[in-house]
């Protein structure tokens, strides 16, 4: 079956996420992250993208990035191709690292990018590797509220940070408070990222079950991708069974 085209973002900007094979670790040690971070520096630094936001987990990675000089497709192909060939020649392997198909989710607006920004800080409080995003060395969230931390080149701060306010300080306070330092819970508040969701989809909260199949599992991987709830929670609000929304990731892993 032909794999169905990616949704270009009008606005350049996406979430995307490298996943190791079967869900296998992609890093073993600090040195092979502080690699795949200089990966992203060279090529970044060349005018392909703007990073706004990165975490790198044991085994995939997300980030917020806005095109630059090259499609999508070609920078994220440049940046698996050139940490597989690093990776493969320290460990004495060959073969595939990722899954033949990273994930990218189109965002759309401000506020959109405001929630994927803080679920992709929360992802190591999530996973239980850190009670605070700010504890975790291998995201962008330190560089933001830590004025004194030493900012990658290739990572753009001023833009999230202006969406809180134009007073930089300020701005870093509200954006501390957005993400949840203090009282973690979920990457985003469940049901306002719904209502977003489904405004920007024009579907009615009570009409989404009834959607065509392919347009509702896309706007479920997006819920799901967006807020980092459980299942269960998200098919509690929607009225949607479990099995349904696990179908529609199922499906989305296999593209």
């Amino acid at each position: 079956m032909p794999r169905t085209p990616r949704i270009l973002s009008p606005s350049g900007i996406y979430h995307t996420i490298l996943r190791g094979i079967n869900k296998h670790p992609i890093f073993d040690t600090r040195q092979e992250k502080a690699y795949f971070l200089d990966v992203v520096r060279r090529m970044g630094t060349e005018g392909e993208y703007e990073i706004y936001a990165y975490c790198l987990m044991n085994n995939h990675v997300h980030l917020l990035l806005k095109t630059g000089s090259k499609p999508l497709d070609t920078s994220m192909k440049r940046i698996a191709v050139s940490y597989v060939y690093f990776y493969n020649r320290l460990h004495s392997r060959s073969g595939s690292l990722f899954d033949n198909r990273y994930t990218s989710v189109v965002i759309k607006d401000e506020v959109q990018f405001m929630v994927c920004a803080r679920y992709i800080h929360n992802n190591p409080v999530k996973a239980g590797l850190v009670e605070k995003p700010q504890q975790y060395p291998w995201s962008s969230y330190r560089h933001y509220i830590e004025p004194a931390s030493t900012k990658p080149v290739f990572l753009n701060t001023s833009t999230l940070l202006s969406y809180y306010h134009s007073e930089r300080a300020r701005a870093i306070k509200a954006l501390q408070k957005f993400t949840g330092e203090d009282d973690f819970t979920e990457p985003a508040p469940l049901m306002d990222c719904i209502t977003m969701i489904l405004e920007q989809e024009n579907v009615p909260l009570e009409m989404l079950k009834n959607l065509p199949r392919q347009r509702r599992d896309d706007i479920l991987r997006r819920i799901m991708a967006q807020s980092g709830a459980k299942a269960k929670d998200v098919a509690e609000i929607l009225g949607i069974s479990t099995t349904i929304i696990y179908n529609a990731n199922r499906k989305l892993d296999k593209k």
